[in-house]
């Protein structure tokens, strides 16, 4: 197998990598830093601090709560509306006959 050398696009794949595990190292040792700034470096101490000030009901479960919420409404829209709009496709007497059903029946499938 023949072996490639060193292109330019190497070093700019490299580069661009660089762009997105740099903001992701900061924000690792940042969070595991109690006393963290602007700058990347490794925490003194490292501690878990920052996790136990924002995990508060307030921040936590509230936020939570709305998430659950607005998924079951969600559901239950969409799952009401795929009802409304399966009845009158399956009750179409061409889908019965191995026929394609109108285009009013194609549409609402989409």
């Amino acid at each position: 197998m023949k072996r490639r050398g060193s292109t330019p696009a190497d070093a700019a794949l490299l580069g661009v990598g660089a762009c997105f595990l740099l903001p992701l190292l900061w924000l690792v040792l940042a969070s595991l830093d109690t006393r963290a700034g602007h700058e990347t470096r490794l925490p003194e101490q490292p501690g878990l601090a920052n996790f136990a000030a924002v995990m508060t009901p307030e921040l936590v479960l509230q936020p939570l709560w709305n998430s659950v919420v607005l998924s079951a409404g969600t559901g239950a829209v969409t799952l009401g509306a795929a009802v409304l709009a399966a009845y009158p496709a399956l009750r179409n007497q061409g889908c019965s006959e191995g026929l394609k059903p109108p285009a009013s029946s194609r549409l609402l499938a989409v």
